[in-house]
This record gives C-alpha cells, sequence and structure tokens, in this order.
C-alpha cells in the first residue's frame, strides 16, 4: 500500500464553540469613552468566567467579541450556558461615572459531533460566526446555533447567509 498524500483532519471528539458579541458595544464607547468601554468588558469576562465550567476555554476574541470552547460538550448542555450567561448580561448594572450601563450580546454557537471531519479551526470559526450573524440579524439579543454531524439536528440552519463582516 502507498501512504497517503492528501493528510486528514483526526476525528474530533464532541465539542461546541460560541461566539458572543456584545451588541452596540460601539454606542458605549461613543457616548461614555472608551474608560467605560473597558469597564464594560471587564464585568463581562468576570460574567462569562462565573458561568463556565473549570475545563472550559474563553478568550476575548475581538473587540468585543469573546469565544468560548466547551470541550466534551453536546449542544443542549452548550446551549444551557450561553443562555445562562446571556440572561445573566441582560441584568448586569454596570457603575461608569454618575450612571449604570446596561449590555445585551448576540451569540452564535456550533457543535461538532463525533466523528465529524472537520477541515480546519478556521471552518468552525466560520460556522460559529455565521450562526452569530443569523442571531444579529434576528434582532440581537440571542442566540443562533448549528450542528455538524446530527441528522435531523433541532438545532440545524440549513443554509447560512454569505455576510460581509460590518457593523457588528
Amino acid at each position: 500500500m502507498e501512504p497517503e498524500t492528501t493528510p486528514r483532519m483526526p476525528l474530533f471528539p464532541t465539542f461546541a464553540l460560541a461566539l458572543i458579541d456584545l451588541d452596540h458595544f460601539k454606542l458605549i464607547n461613543d457616548s461614555h469613552g472608551h474608560m467605560a468601554g473597558d469597564e464594560v468588558l471587564r464585568y463581562v469576562g468576570i460574567c462569562l468566567r462565573r458561568n463556565c465550567r473549570a475545563y472550559d476555554v474563553g478568550c476575548r476574541f475581538g473587540g468585543e467579541e469573546f469565544a468560548l470552547l466547551f470541550p466534551d460538550t453536546e449542544e443542549p448542555a452548550a446551549s444551557h450556558i450561553i443562555e445562562r450567561i446571556l440572561a445573566e448580561l441582560r441584568l448586569l448594572s454596570i457603575p461608569v461615572e454618575d450612571t449604570h450601563l446596561s449590555v445585551s450580546a448576540s451569540a452564535g454557537l456550533v457543535t461538532v459531533s463525533q466523528g465529524w471531519h472537520v477541515v480546519s479551526a478556521s471552518e468552525i470559526l466560520e460556522v460559529a460566526d455565521g450562526a452569530l450573524y443569523v442571531a444579529k440579524g434576528r434582532g440581537r439579543d440571542q442566540l443562533a446555533t448549528v450542528c455538524l454531524g446530527v441528522e435531523d439536528a433541532p438545532c440545524m440552519i440549513k443554509k447560512l447567509p454569505a455576510h460581509p463582516r460590518s457593523g457588528s
């Protein structure tokens, strides 16, 4: 037998990846300044840490965007965590100068079932970003999910629209 010339990604165990983007964050920076925006980001980080499990991995992924990786996690559990985060964010009252700010967020979640062949990490990020775009397009302050590798999954979004990354 000749060796395979095209490298393949290994089979991944089940995991979920969420992208969370703060809604209308630019307005906070424009209206209250970047120091206020930094304080909002600090409170959001605390909320994410409080709601994630010890083995979940989270990071700031851009200006007001965060990525959360949930190892060995099916869609219902990952959705539950994200919905809990979104609910807690809605309740935040962030003291800034002589006022309190509130915040909401939109989230895109992709769940990859065990045995799904992944072309690349960027492919998974692209699917999560597409789901985030769907959540924003449906009115913001919500979660949109995509399941890869699950036939007829209730969370399946059949076709994600192509989109430019503008005006998050």
